[in-house]
């Protein structure tokens, strides 16, 4: 059996022990007689609503290492960008003119990872690519809340375990991560990887693997589908 092939057997088994059975409550009771008039039925449906949300959040903590396709295809800004269209988000992607070609896809994996998770929950910030003396430097501007562990007090504690999967993923690199205060109630993170970096197979698979949310590497693991909407334009500037 191949990496990929695992890969996805890996994630079929933790949609199963995660996410079914906050599901199966809700499919046994909607297939039961409901009585509209039941007094009940209001508490009823409060349950499994609340049974579909756990659902939704285990669904999605499982898929976060799954990396679009288009990272694989058409490469990090590509990538990123769909990904800020996709979400509507108000998050800025500025890419500097050094960045003009594929990186390893190791190192893509990483900042992908990297980018996405720092920036989730923003409500405004931006990001910045640029490359320089063999090394990528993606930056994240954001709020100052949820800065994970070992970056800084506060959060909670499920944002503090995403973003230590992706200081982990950087780290596999012989990258770093750093956090700067950026001015009132913001923080500027930045991961440094090097771009001809060559770590062992071990490596790489011990951070894909050393957290429940771990996700597959852009060379071992599971694409999801290429969305068919289009990509948001990128900024460049100066480093």
């Amino acid at each position: 059996m191949g990496v990929e092939d695992e890969e996805r057997e890996r994630l079929a088994g933790a949609i199963q022990r995660r996410v079914v059975p906050h599901l199966s409550p809700i499919a046994a009771e909607l297939s039961a007689d409901l009585d509209v008039a039941d007094p009940e039925l209001p508490a009823v449906l409060d349950r499994l609503i609340g049974n579909a949300e756990k659902a939704l959040e285990e669904l999605r903590i499982v898929v976060r290492g799954v990396f679009p396709a288009l990272l694989q295809r058409r490469g990090l800004v590509a990538a990123l960008s769909a990904q800020i269209d996709a979400t509507a988000s108000t998050v800025a992607l500025d890419v500097d003119e050094s960045l003009n070609g594929r990186l390893d896809p190791a190192v893509e994996a990483a900042a992908y990872l990297f980018c996405v998770e720092v920036a989730a929950s923003a409500t405004d910030g931006a990001i910045r690519l640029r490359v320089a003396d063999d090394q990528l430097f993606a930056e994240v501007r954001r709020g100052a809340t949820a800065p994970g562990p070992g970056l800084g007090a506060g959060g909670d504690g499920a944002s503090r375990a995403v973003w230590q999967h992706a200081v982990d993923r950087v780290e596999a690199l012989d990258g770093r991560v750093t956090v700067q205060p950026a001015g009132t109630d913001a923080v500027r993170v930045r991961a440094v990887i090097p771009t001809d970096s060559q770590p062992s197979r071990d490596r790489v698979v011990a951070a894909q693997t050393s957290s429940s949310r771990s996700g597959p590497n852009a060379d071992l693991g599971t694409y999801a589908e290429e969305p068919q909407s289009g990509v948001m334009s990128r900024n460049s500037a100066s480093s």
